[in-house]
């Protein structure tokens, strides 16, 4: 162990960028996500006017679990899914963007009846326009194109296969 560096309540899961400058971490009671740079060793506080460390926050009820990064350079998004809602985030990867995440939930169609998606990941995208992202719920992996103009927007969802893609 380098360092453990405190974060968030109940931390989950955690994405580190393709450049590897930043760690994500998600806090799944908490409803943030936590920004770690990883040359200080530290959690960067995204609005250092207000009291305490300011993380990327979600809606309201949200419990991040699972984080993928998009892979695409240009991109600089990424996605987390819901402990107990059939919804997936996206949040910028960018600190130009201050790491802004985006308040619109994607609401993935036909899954209302499920929660919890477990694993999830980034297998297709075109830069800021769409991303093909593949999740477990219930053992079942589904895929969904989402696409992304200003906001988000969950385009269609099928069965990706059999059995859970991630253990």
């Amino acid at each position: 162990i380098v360092a453990q560096i405190p974060v968030g309540r109940e931390p989950y899961d955690v994405a580190v960028t393709k450049d590897g400058y930043y760690a994500f971490v998600s806090n799944t009671s908490e409803g943030t996500i936590s920004v770690i740079d990883t040359l200080s060793l530290q959690e960067l506080d995204l609005d250092a006017k207000e009291p305490g460390i300011q993380r990327i926050q979600l809606p309201l009820a949200a419990e991040p679990w699972y984080m993928a990064l998009d892979p695409s350079a240009e991109a600089q998004r990424g996605f987390v899914t819901d402990r107990a809602w059939s919804v997936i985030y996206q949040f910028s990867t960018s600190r130009t963007n201050n790491f802004a995440a985006y308040p619109e939930r994607i609401a993935m169609p036909d899954f209302e009846k499920y929660s919890g998606m477990t694993g999830i990941a980034v297998t297709e995208s075109t830069q800021h326009t769409s991303a093909i992202v593949e999740f477990d719920v219930r053992g079942e992996t589904f895929r969904a194109k989402l696409t992304t103009p200003e906001s988000i927007q969950a385009a269609e969802a099928a069965k990706a296969g059999k059995g859970p893609r991630f253990p």
